[in-house]
């Protein structure tokens, strides 16, 4: 598995959470998933006007496929920088899809 930072482009608010998965779509993915399903407090309006997730590959991380929540005690070791960046659009998760089509939210 390698661990993932997942942010919303020019967000005004921080948006990064670590992710452990094993691509930059699946780590995208569960970042939406939880976003969506209120286990992680982004701006889904800032999300909606980005129209997609900055997702920063930082190094490996051993276990499932996971969000890794602040104040975890989960120790996670990271470069200062990425080791690669992919932009990953939200039009492409159907987790996303399906909740800006609920929330009225424009693609």
């Amino acid at each position: 598995m390698n661990l993932y930072s997942v942010t919303v482009p020019d967000s005004t608010e921080d948006s990064e959470f670590l992710v452990v998965a094993p691509d930059a779509l699946a780590a995208a993915t569960l970042y939406v998933e939880g976003v969506t399903g209120d286990q992680l407090a982004v701006d889904t309006e800032e999300m909606a006007d980005a129209g997609e997730l900055d997702v920063h590959l930082i190094g490996d991380q051993p276990g499932e496929a996971r969000v890794l929540q602040w104040g975890s005690d989960e120790r996670v070791t990271r470069s200062l920088g990425p080791i690669e960046t992919t932009e990953v659009k939200l039009d492409g998760i159907e987790a996303w899809t399906r909740y800006a089509a609920s929330e009225g939210l424009a693609p």
